[in-house]
């Protein structure tokens, strides 16, 4: 559905100090993105992003597979996916498992006095929403649904815990 592709498009720009989609960026930061699910094709997709914004590449946007490896601060990090770095089966479902997940990442955003961004799944029935517990939903401050339908993509911010819900890109 292209979660991937917008969140690699978000941390570069967050990297280069970009504005992203009339949002201003006011300095480039650190971003690190932890590719547990999908790295295989990340590669791809990153030379692809360079490409079309004129070779122009980042040095502050590092690529984790494995692990989360935080080292600088006021950083943001991305982690894709929520459930494949959590690696836990029905951990989802469980609201104390989630709960100590949710904690543990924002334990990380408050010792670098960092941002995070979880890239995260809809259940098999959209309408009702993210998978698992609602605690991760109530937790964020943003939540962005992107959407693909045939060759059209779009993505609509869903929550925005200080600005104004329901803008679709």
């Amino acid at each position: 559905s292209t979660k991937s592709f917008l969140a690699i498009d978000m941390g570069m720009h967050l990297a280069l100090g970009w504005d992203w989609f009339n949002y201003e960026v006011y300095k480039p930061i650190p971003v690190i993105y932890v590719a547990v699910e999908g790295g295989g094709g990340l590669l791809k997709r990153i030379k692809g992003w360079i490409k079309t914004h004129n070779n122009i590449t980042p040095k502050n946007f590092i690529i984790d597979r494995d692990v989360i490896k935080p080292k600088d601060p006021k950083s943001m990090i991305i982690v894709d996916t929520l459930n494949a770095n959590a690696r836990a089966s029905g951990i989802e479902e469980n609201s104390s498992e989630m709960g100590l997940v949710v904690d543990a990442f924002q334990t990380i955003n408050n010792a670098l006095n960092s941002s995070y961004t979880l890239i995260h799944h809809t259940g098999k029935d959209e309408t009702k929403g993210m998978r698992g517990h609602s605690s991760v939903h109530a937790s964020m401050d943003t939540i962005i649904k992107v959407e693909k339908k045939d060759s059209f993509c779009t993505w609509n911010l869903e929550k925005l815990k200080e600005g104004e819900d329901g803008v679709t890109y």
